[in-house]
């Protein structure tokens, strides 16, 4: 009889070991998955960001030609107005 329980009691620390790494493996396991979701994350973001930049300097370039024109049509009507 004592030793069914020492054997119970071995197989008993051999079962809870076996949970702790199962348990620590499925916690790596999910931390390797944010991780990737993560990164996946911050590429889509790094390429919106640079898509929301290229739209802002094409924005910005379109109203700066608009301004340039509109200031030249100033000057000119200027231009004529002093004559």
């Amino acid at each position: 009889m004592e030793l069914h329980g020492l054997w119970l009691i071995f197989r008993s620390k051999q079962r809870k070991k076996k949970r702790l790494e199962r348990e620590k493996q499925e916690k790596w396991e999910a931390q390797r998955k944010m991780n990737v979701n993560a990164s996946k994350v911050f590429e889509e973001m790094a390429a919106v960001t640079t898509v929301m930049e290229d739209m802002r300097q094409k924005s910005f370039s379109t109203v700066n030609q608009g301004t340039q024109g509109q200031d030249s049509n100033r000057n000119q009507t200027d231009m004529g107005r002093e004559r």
